[in-house]
């Protein structure tokens, strides 16, 4: 193997071991380069209580009760409430579905 073929050669004072601890590290290093990066978590989109009602063509009364319900999930953001948009579309698939 590669200690094999070094041992007893110095170059430019660096013994074979500390050449092999090198060497070692630089192919761990060009490996992990190689590898697939995890795909990038998709973008959260939030929207306001408005905007929900607008696509659900509800009121914001009927969407204050299926929230209350937990027909939908509110996220509280400092004194805003905000709903995710996947989740949204998901729930109102899901009951258009059921229809």
């Amino acid at each position: 193997m590669i200690a094999n073929e070094v041992t007893g050669i110095l170059i430019q004072g660096i013994n074979a071991n500390e050449f092999l601890r090198m060497f070692t590290a630089l192919e761990t290093a060009v490996n992990n380069i190689n590898q697939p990066k995890p795909a990038p978590k998709p973008e959260t989109t939030l929207l306001t209580r408005k905007e929900v009602a607008q696509i659900l063509k509800v009121s914001l009364v009927t969407l204050h009760h299926w929230s209350k319900k937990g027909l939908l999930t509110p996220h509280r953001i400092g004194n805003k409430i905000r709903f995710n948009k996947a989740e949204v579309l998901k729930r109102f698939n899901e009951v258009k579905g059921a229809q």
